[in-house]
C-alpha cells in the first residue's frame, strides 16, 4: 500500500514539474545577460569604497603608446659563450683493461681505517669486538681497559656494554637420573648373562624402561661390560634370535 501511494505522489509531482516546460526554458534561454551569482559582503563594500573615492579605471583598458614603445626596444640575448670542456676527449683513448670487482665487505658497506678514526669515535667492526671480548672474559678486558684502548668515554663504554650484547647459543642439557641410569645399567648386565627362560621377562622390563625414559628427557646411553668386549646391543639381538628360532621349530 505505501509502495502504491508512494508511486502516484511521484508521478504526480513529476507532471506538475512538466507542465509548461518548453516555455520556461525558452524565457530563461533568451535573456541577454545571466544573473550573476551573489558578491561577498567583503566584496560589495570595496566597490562601495572605489565608487565612493572615484578611482577610474577606465586606462586599464587601453594600451599605453609609450609603454608599449618601451617594450619594443627590450631585447633578450644571450652573449655568454657555450663553456668548454677542460678536460681534452681523445676518441683513440683505450679502454680500461681491469675486469676485477671489488671484494665484499663484512657489514655491507666500507669502513674508514682505524688509524682515520677521530678519538672519541668507533667503527662498527671495533665496538662488535670490545663487546665480544668483555662478553667472553670480563676479567681480562674490562671496561676501563677498553675506554682505555679506544679513547672512549667511560660511562659510554658502561652503557654500550650494558645494552649491546653478542648472540648467544644456549644448547639445553639432558638430565640424567642416577637410579634410572643404574637400572639401566644392571639389566644390560642381566641381559650377557641370562638364559633363555629369563629373556622375555628382562626384555619386557627394558621395553618399559625405555619408554618410561623418553617422554622425559633423560638420557640413557648404551653401557658395555668392562670384562667383555663384546656390544650390548650384539649380545641382544643374538639372544632374540635364537629365541625366535626354537620358536620357529
Amino acid at each position: 500500500m505505501g509502495q502504491t501511494i508512494s508511486k502516484i505522489y511521484s508521478l504526480a509531482v513529476r507532471e506538475v514539474k512538466m507542465v509548461n516546460i518548453e516555455r520556461r526554458a525558452e524565457k530563461v534561454i533568451s535573456k541577454d545577460k545571466p544573473i550573476p551569482a551573489p558578491m561577498y559582503p567583503s566584496t560589495v563594500k570595496e566597490l562601495k569604497r572605489l565608487k565612493e573615492e572615484q578611482i577610474s579605471t577606465e586606462h586599464l583598458h587601453t594600451k599605453d603608446k609609450q609603454l608599449d614603445e618601451y617594450l619594443k626596444k627590450v631585447y633578450v640575448s644571450t652573449p655568454d659563450p657555450v663553456p668548454k670542456s677542460e678536460r681534452p676527449v681523445n676518441p683513440e683513448r683505450p679502454l680500461p683493461l681491469s675486469r676485477h670487482t671489488d671484494d665484499e665487505v663484512t657489514y655491507g658497506y666500507s669502513e674508514s681505517e682505524e688509524q682515520r678514526i677521530p678519538p672519541g669515535r668507533i667503527s662498527l667492526k671495533q665496538a662488535l669486538q670490545f663487546i665480544s671480548d668483555n662478553q667472553t672474559d670480563p676479567v681480562k678486558h674490562p671496561s676501563t681497559a677498553i675506554a682505555s684502548h679506544y679513547k672512549l668515554d667511560i660511562d659510554t663504554t658502561n652503557d654500550i656494554l650494558e645494552h649491546f650484547k653478542m648472540f648467544n647459543v644456549h644448547v639445553q642439557k639432558k638430565k640424567e637420573d642416577p637410579a634410572l641410569m643404574s637400572k639401566y645399567e644392571q639389566l644390560q648386565l642381566k641381559i650377557k648373562t641370562m638364559s633363555m627362560y629369563n629373556a622375555p621377562e628382562i626384555m619386557k622390563e627394558m621395553n618399559f624402561l625405555k619408554k618410561k625414559t623418553d617422554g622425559s628427557e633423560i638420557e640413557i646411553k648404551d653401557v658395555k661390560d668392562t670384562d667383555s668386549a663384546v656390544d650390548t646391543k650384539k649380545d641382544t639381538s643374538k639372544i632374540l634370535n635364537s629365541e625366535e628360532s626354537k620358536n620357529n621349530r
